[in-house]
């Protein structure tokens, strides 16, 4: 009887303590024995004593660190415990997909059967991507060619064609779509697209050939085009009044207004008279 005065602790792993209430914290797993000696004013002693069992801690191991592209997944995936809990997220798996939009610090805390809980931390770089610029889109005429540049990676795929060269000529048949895949030396990829427009030529008629007679002339007129130039002669003239002194090929040029051009030929076949004589 009477109130418990002094507190004499003895915690089995060579530490003791006088607080009533101690915290004591073991760096070892094993079993250890506990005694408690109260005594009271009176110099009286009574005496506890229990058995604390000290179990391990799971290994945790959340992998080893991991380097994605941005824009990508990766799968993490935990080990050593019974139990996962991933911070940020909150699942409850052991294996995770994560797409994290800048480098993140995933913390898995894995728990075992004895209820004790360990930590491991993986960290996900994430790379920023190349900026792959094809080059703005270009006009065409049909039947010409068009030189396409890609710039802002390391290595280059072009489609359609399969391309692996920064740099292309293509000659499309038809306004057509040119994608580039460019890789940079992390592995990370982008891709960009240009448009190749394909315009058709003009469609030129300079008329039909003429037979005319020496010293007399001939009016040529060609049509199909915003634009014109006879040769010979350099007229820009659409219609032209000419007088060969011999048989002639005239070659119009006729540019439209989207700076395509087309040709056509008319012959002008010059035919001497007859010579008269006199018996």
């Amino acid at each position: 009887p009477g109130t418990i005065t002094s507190w004499n602790w003895n915690f089995g792993d060579g530490s003791t303590s006088t607080l009533q209430n101690p915290t004591h914290t073991y760096g070892t797993v094993g079993s250890y024995t506990v005694t408690l000696i109260a005594g009271n004013a009176n110099g009286c002693l009574d005496t506890v004593v229990h058995i604390v069992t000290i179990n391990p801690l799971p290994i945790a191991n959340a992998g080893a660190d991991r380097t994605i592209c941005s824009g990508s997944s990766v799968t993490l995936t935990a080990s050593g415990g019974t139990t996962y809990t991933w911070q940020p997220g909150g699942s409850t798996n052991g294996t995770i997909t994560v797409n994290p939009g800048t480098s993140t610090s995933y913390v898995v805390t894995v728990g075992n059967a004895n209820g004790c809980i360990n930590r491991d931390t993986v960290w996900v770089s994430v790379l920023p991507l190349p900026s792959v610029n094809a080059g703005p889109d270009v006009a065409s005429c049909s039947g010409a060619a068009v030189t396409l540049t890609a710039s802002g990676a390391t290595s280059y795929t072009w489609t359609p064609g399969g391309s692996t060269n920064s740099t292309i000529t293509v000659n499309p048949s038809s306004s057509t779509n040119y994608t580039v895949v460019g890789t940079d030396a992390n592995g990370c990829t982008a891709s960009d697209i240009v448009r190749v427009n394909v315009n058709s030529l003009p469609t030129v008629a300079a008329g039909a050939d003429q037979d005319i007679c020496a010293g007399s002339s001939a009016t040529l007129t060609a049509s199909g085009g915003g634009t014109y130039s006879w040769s010979p002669g350099g007229s820009t003239n659409s219609s032209i009044t000419v007088s060969p002194g011999s048989t002639t090929s005239y070659v119009v040029t006729v540019t439209n207004g989207l700076g395509c051009i087309g040709r056509d030929t008319v012959r002008l076949i010059v035919h001497n008279p007859p010579v008269l004589t006199l018996q």
